[in-house]
């Protein structure tokens, strides 16, 4: 098939596709435009302004839904989530915080936080809202950058099939704006600009008439629709599978040499039995994009961003029930809800103004023709002026006051409206900044819990949200994967990406939507809680990290400050380090000297003890030597008298009793000298460590 027929059935198939989304989507949008319209303050209808004006009264508008809406926007600016990622496998931790720097700074630098709050807005409101992504090819010719967009319900269509709130059952998808001719050319770099400058102005086709402003967008002939339809179709494709583990590469873009060589070395693995490998031919799904400039096609194939078989774009839902036929119940925001209740509001205020301004002006009862214009009874102000005509009189004209005896149930009702406002949104007083009777002496605890329990009533608005940014997530994993160069990554995140950055088979990361530290209440609250951890000694949080931390203008020269204070105290204390060393060594060297010194005198000690005992075994020696005289003497007086040898046994009991008395003394005075001795030695030492321990403690 030419590109002339394939052009042809594309743009035969746009147009059924657009028929049948029209006939589905048309209610709906009808739907959306009065959500959006009544947002913005405008519930009365066409034709009750024009009733209003014949009756000369002002349409009141008092818009309680804003401030409903308002909460659930400001609530998720300041709970901003943040898309981390985060690997199954812990191995791979190195790429995984690669990915994440990676995809931080394409979220920024695509200022992809603002839209994603435009894309949130728009969805309480109208139900439906869009966020995609292209490549921006203005400041990087070659590889493109990253760049987000949101779109509302009055600039797409989508298959009304569609059941799955990731688009995956969803056949095709039509987009539309209004661009020059310029403007074409800078979004289509690989469309040649003849092909764009010869495109026939546009022409008013009855195709998104909700996308403002569409009457004017025709007017200029250098303005031309730009559409894009996607849909999701299938192509052959050869892919090298691996049986074991079940992973497939596409190899449908090598070179016929290169499929060659693989496929004689998979027949020589074959013979040898060790095959694992083979090469199919299956066809996959893909998603085809083409562009429509004026309702031509102008170009058919993949989108610039580079993704297989997924749509550039996630869709944000606030409510939405599939299992529903009608378009209009299907998908609903939280203005929807609240659309009864605030024209119900208005027109009861108005009534409650007109009954209060008959109590102020009453109303005039007239004969006619007693009247010159009747208009003059209209009229509205503190004083009325009414003609009367010659020939009649006063009494032809009376006043009648206004009937106020329903005033007090009117008002009644409204502050039912007023609750009733709230139970339909799902918030409480604490949610909106006050509480009941007006108490703001509330516990923090108790506004929190309060909080919690408004906030779980809706809990599904934010899941839903949650759910469509980690889809945004995986779609940017893969995009950065096939757009951005090593050279480029390495610039953006100033490290080399791991051998894993780029494997396309490398499926374990998961997007993971967490609670981050993006908006000012974050920051504070995150502060707060380092500064709580750090005091109640649960965690020993670092002083850095309370610094980052820190919601202060002009942090970065405390910081300064701080990190100089920090230096000189580290060089103090290495002076102080060196110091202790010095005088530790020093006490080290005289504990020594003394331990020596003690040894030294304990060994005298014990030559002293030896030497005493020495003396002691020569006393003995002695006394066994007069022992044996003393025998000697025995045998010697046995010749003696009797009176002889009394008087010998009482002299030779007095020598022994003087020797063992001579022996104690000695043995005594030796223990007391070595006990002297031993504790003299003892004292010494110990006062000496007692000096080196103060002068430490004084160091």
């Amino acid at each position: 098939m030419g590109n002339e027929d394939k052009f042809a059935e594309i743009k035969n198939e746009y147009e059924e596709n657009w028929r049948r989304g029209e006939e589905e989507w048309g209610e709906l949008w009808n739907f959306m435009d009065r959500d959006l319209r009544a947002y913005a303050g405008n519930t009365w209808t066409r034709a009750e302004l024009n009733q209003l004006i014949v009756e000369k009264r002002e349409a009141i508008e008092l818009p309680l839904i804003r401030s409903k809406i308002n909460w659930f926007t400001g609530y998720q600016r300041d709970n901003i989530r943040s898309m981390e990622i985060e690997p199954v496998e812990s191995s791979d931790q190195e790429t995984a915080d690669q990915l994440s720097k990676v995809l931080k700074q394409v979220w920024y630098r695509g200022q992809g936080q603002y839209h994603w709050n435009q894309a949130f807005e728009d969805s309480v409101k109208t139900g439906l809202s869009l966020f995609g992504m292209y490549l921006d090819f203005s400041n990087d010719p070659i590889n493109g950058d990253i760049k987000f967009y949101r779109r509302g319900y009055n600039s797409f269509v989508i298959d009304p099939d569609t059941e799955q709130p990731d688009l995956s059952d969803c056949s095709w998808v039509i987009l539309r704006d209004f661009v020059t001719r310029d403007q074409a050319g800078q979004l289509l770099p690989f469309i040649e600009d003849e092909v764009i400058q010869n495109v026939a102005p546009s022409v008013r086709d009855n195709k998104f008439i909700y996308l403002r402003p569409y009457s004017r967008n025709f007017n200029n002939p250098n303005i031309i629709t730009f559409d894009q339809y996607y849909r999701r179709s299938s192509e052959r494709k050869k892919l090298l599978v691996d049986i074991q583990s079940g992973s497939a590469r596409d190899i449908s873009n090598i070179s016929k040499e290169e499929l060659q060589k693989l496929e004689m070395g998979i027949d020589v693995l074959k013979q040898t039995g060790e095959a694992t490998l083979e090469i199919r031919d299956e066809d996959r799904e893909i998603v085809e994009y083409n562009i429509l400039l004026s309702g031509e096609v102008v170009f058919s194939g993949k989108d610039a961003i580079g993704l297989e078989n997924r749509y550039p774009f996630v869709p944000v839902h606030c409510f939405f029930e599939p299992s529903v036929e009608n378009m209009v119940y299907r998908y609903q925001g939280i203005v929807r809800s609240l659309y009864d209740a605030q024209r119900i509001y208005n027109k009861r205020n108005m009534k409650v103004l007109d009954i209060m301004d008959k109590v102020i002006y009453g109303s005039t009862k007239y004969m006619l023709g007693s009247v010159d214009d009747p208009r003059q009874l209209l009229q509205s102000g503190t004083r009325r002026l009414i003609g009367i005509q010659p020939g009649y009189s006063m009494d032809d004209v009376q006043d009648q006051q206004a009937n106020t005896s329903g005033i007090a149930e009117i008002i009644q009702y409204s502050q039912v409206i007023d609750q009733l406002f709230n139970d339909l949104a799902g918030v409480n007083d604490t949610l909106l900044g006050s509480d009941e009777g007006g108490n703001t002496q509330v516990s923090g605890r108790l506004a929190q819990v309060r909080t919690a329990n408004g906030v779980r009533a809706n809990r599904k608005i934010f899941d839903q949200l949650d759910f469509s940014q980690k889809l945004l997530g995986h779609l940017l994993i893969e995009s950065v994967q096939k757009n951005y160069t090593p050279q480029k990554v390495q610039r953006m995140i100033n490290e080399e990406p791991s051998q894993e950055f780029y494997d396309k088979s490398f499926g374990i990361y998961d997007a993971v939507v967490k609670q981050g530290v993006e908006s000012e209440t974050q920051q504070d609250q995150y502060y707060f809680e380092l500064v709580n951890l750090k005091r109640e000694g649960i965690v020993d949080v670092p002083q850095s990290e309370i610094l980052k931390a820190l919601p202060l203008v002009g942090k970065s020269d405390l910081v300064e400050s701080i990190e100089a204070q920090q230096e000189q105290a580290q060089q103090e204390a290495q002076r102080v380090a060196e110091l202790e060393q010095m005088q530790k060594e020093l006490i080290n060297s005289q504990t020594e000297q003394n331990i020596a010194l003690s040894q030294e005198r304990r060994a005298r000690v014990v030559a002293d003890i030896g030497l005493a005992k020495e003396r002691a075994s020569e006393a003995e020696q002695n006394r066994a030597s007069a022992a044996l005289d003393r025998a000697k003497a025995m045998t010697e007086i046995q010749n003696l008298k009797q009176d002889q040898i009394l008087k010998v046994m009482e002299f030779v009991n007095m020598l022994q009793m003087q020797e063992q008395a001579q022996q104690e003394k000695e043995e005594t005075d030796v223990n007391l000298e070595s006990d002297s001795i031993m504790k003299m030695t003892e004292l010494k030492q110990n006062m000496k460590s007692g000096e080196a321990n103060a002068e430490q403690k004084e160091i």
